[in-house]
């Protein structure tokens, strides 16, 4: 609890208060709005790339595995492929895939992969990208909370502001 002294109120801590709380707010707020809207623009992307998108045989020309650095030692699984489109181009691109998918493939083997036939470097593996839709609503909910935060962090600075200015006025 903090103390206020009656002769002298402590404007520079309220201040310094809003400050932190404008920050954390326009923080969470932005970075919710990025779960939620990424989350699911990401997932219409790839179900609408494989729902409509072409499909071929890609050769498999390597595969990389990538642990990650953090203390819960995540890893990806990485396949770098090459396929033709059908009008002849080749199109060497990188793409992920969960572990058992992964371990499946070989070096100079097949992969299927869809691709968009106007734009062929907008592409993935068939069992990749994000078509979990478990997984984009779980991340939409997380920013929209985290969103809702943020705005009601904001809104308690701009009540403050409110009642000051009423009271001074």
């Amino acid at each position: 609890m903090r103390r206020v002294s009656q002769t002298c109120p402590d404007a520079a801590v309220d201040r310094d208060d809003n400050r932190i709380a404008v920050i954390f707010g326009v923080l969470f707020a932005c970075g919710g709005l990025v779960f939620a809207v990424g989350g699911v623009g990401a997932y219409h992307r790839d179900t609408t790339l494989l729902a409509a998108g072409e499909r071929v045989t890609a050769q498999v020309v390597a595969l990389d595995r990538i642990r990650d650095a953090s203390p819960d030692g995540s890893t990806d699984y990485l396949v770098k492929y090459r396929f033709t489109t059908h009008d002849g181009r080749t199109i060497v691109k990188q793409g992920g895939l969960g572990q058992a998918a992964w371990r499946a493939l070989r070096v100079g083997g097949p992969v299927e992969v869809a691709y968009d036939p106007a734009n062929p470097t907008k592409g993935l593996l068939v069992g990749g990208g994000v078509t979990s839709l478990p997984l984009v609503v779980i991340s939409t909910l997380f920013g929209l909370v985290m969103g809702g935060f943020g705005l009601a962090l904001l809104g308690t600075v701009a009540r403050r502001w409110w009642n000051r200015t009423r009271a001074a006025g």
